[in-house]
């Protein structure tokens, strides 16, 4: 029950994070928000898609917020690292 529970968690994690990377990008570009703020509006957006996700499934939402803050951070990395590499 929890190794299943882990892999759902890693899978919906992986998918989060580039999903909240593209949120962050239409934010970027469509609200005047200074740069400092995006990897706290990357948090909170994979925190709330999580939520939505867990509530359309009928999941314990607990576990789907740390899993939205995993996804959050992980987008806020990729964007981070896009940055550095350009």
């Amino acid at each position: 029950m929890i190794e299943e529970l882990m892999n759902n968690a890693v899978l919906l994690a992986l998918v989060l994070a580039p999903i909240t990377t593209g949120m962050i990008e239409v934010v970027k570009r469509t609200a005047n928000i200074q740069e400092r703020y995006l990897p706290l509006v990357s948090l909170l957006s994979g925190i709330a898609i999580a939520v939505l996700i867990a509530l359309g499934t009928g999941q314990d939402v607990v576990q789907y917020i740390l899993v939205g803050v995993v996804g959050g951070l992980s987008s806020a990395g990729l964007y981070d690292q896009k940055k550095i590499t350009e």
